[in-house]
């Protein structure tokens, strides 16, 4: 994708503003280093920019210092082949592993993966498991998804009430 300096100034801008008033933390956990933060911030930068490859790099840096947010990225670059080769067994593996150090949103990420049947076999009920931790959590996307599995099956009252806290979102 090619962005004109006009759209890149607009995104830069976008990620400065949101990183101030807290959308968007780079330093999501109190106990990470101070290294791992400073790669896991600059791989996101240059994965905004859209320099995948030394994105990848970086992050790869970070997550091995423990940083879950740099893990969870990673897993969404091996899934798209952002910088790395495609593979959704690595994905599910750095999802599997930024979800057990905590990074709920990973977790609705890997239900993604069972309800896909991607690098696993489809499985519908450990798919709802993650799908309702992270919705637990008040993650939208796992909400709707939730509440699409319960419209599925037919119980319309876990359904209306799936959609009814993602609206709430």
């Amino acid at each position: 994708m090619v962005l004109n300096n006009k759209n890149m100034c607009v995104k830069i801008m976008l990620i400065v503003l949101l990183s101030m008033v807290g959308l968007l933390n780079f330093s999501h956990a109190d106990g990470i280093s101070a290294e791992a933060k400073k790669y896991g911030y600059e791989g996101h930068v240059l994965l905004q920019k859209g320099q995948f490859k030394q994105a990848s790099i970086k992050l790869e840096k970070a997550q091995s210092l423990g940083d879950i947010r740099a893990m969870h990225t990673l897993g969404l670059m091996h899934i798209r082949g952002d910088g790395v080769k495609q593979s959704y067994a690595k994905a599910l593996s750095y999802f599997k592993k930024s979800y057990k150090h905590g990074y709920i949103n990973a977790a609705y990420d890997i239900g993604v993966m069972y309800r896909n049947g991607e690098s696993v076999k489809k499985n519908r009920d450990t798919a709802k498991k993650y799908y309702l931790i992270a919705a637990k959590n008040n993650y939208r996307l796992a909400q709707i998804e939730f509440a699409k599995i319960y419209g599925e099956e037919g119980n319309k009252k876990q359904y209306e009430y799936w959609v009814k806290r993602a609206k709430q979102q």
